[in-house]
């Protein structure tokens, strides 16, 4: 399912850390991960939840790893991190 059709956290609202997120839509999903959209009730920021499929520790590992890079840059065509926690990785959408 893309682009917005039904899934399980389209049109719920996730906590992140201190953040709630309202999921809009699925935008992508790939082997390991999938990627939602969503708004930050408090800012009406727009931002990406990435939520992994897998339980692999190397998986896991690769997205901390992905997460620590994301810290480091800053660039107006890649996501800027903005916090995570072991169900969820939430990036700003630029």
């Amino acid at each position: 399912m893309m682009g917005g059709q039904s899934d399980g956290l389209v049109g719920s609202v996730v906590e992140a850390g201190q953040h709630r997120l309202n999921v809009t839509k699925k935008v992508a999903e790939g082997g390991f991960a999938i990627v939602y959209k969503a708004t930050n009730e408090m800012s009406g920021q727009t931002v990406a939840i990435k939520r992994l499929l897998s339980s692999d520790p190397e998986r896991k590992k690769e997205v901390i790893r992905e997460a620590g890079l994301l810290k480091k840059m800053n660039h107006k065509n890649i996501v800027g991190f903005v916090t995570g926690n072991l169900i969820i990785r939430y990036f700003e959408m630029r």
